[in-house]
């Protein structure tokens, strides 16, 4: 819903920045809190951060806030993921690499999306918006096989 209120732009953009807000309030949810990284956290929230400085003096008092707000949840999203890899000795599971790096992805996608959309076609970095966006996508939803695995394992042992 958010990709296609972004193409219909105008009034349906807002919207569209409403859908995706949502979406990474559900992928925070669902990379959860442990282990909590409180270190990556600053790193997340200033990368983001830049990016909406950057943008600030072009865009209106309403883009300003919707802004913010979206970008502290995309921070959390990519936080979230990050913090993942954080998990003391243990080996790092490809899935939570896969998560943390489509997490970052889509933080790239966004933010050349927000030049883009702020200082128009001319910034020559639009065609940097899908490749990003898509391999984001595709990196988050492979991270949750070993979920599924495990969930597979489980109901495989309690059948026996």
């Amino acid at each position: 819903m958010g990709d296609a209120c972004l193409v219909f732009g105008g009034p349906y953009l807002n919207l569209g920045i409403g859908f995706f807000a949502v979406a990474h309030m559900l992928y925070v949810a669902a990379f959860g809190c442990q282990p909590p990284a409180l270190s990556v956290l600053p790193w997340t929230m200033s990368s983001i951060g830049a990016v909406w400085i950057y943008c600030f003096s072009q865009i209106s008092m309403e883009l300003r806030l919707i802004g913010a707000a979206y970008g502290f949840l995309l921070s959390l999203m990519i936080w979230r993921a990050a913090a993942q890899l954080l998990n003391g000795n243990a080996p790092i599971p490809w899935t939570s690499i896969s998560r943390a790096f489509g997490a970052t992805l889509f933080g790239i996608s966004d933010a050349v999306l927000s030049v883009e959309l702020v200082y128009g076609p001319g910034t020559k970095l639009a065609f940097l918006i899908l490749p990003t966006y898509y391999a984001a996508q595709m990196c988050i939803t492979v991270s949750v096989v070993d979920r599924k695995l495990a969930s597979i394992k489980a109901s495989s042992v309690l059948n026996q």
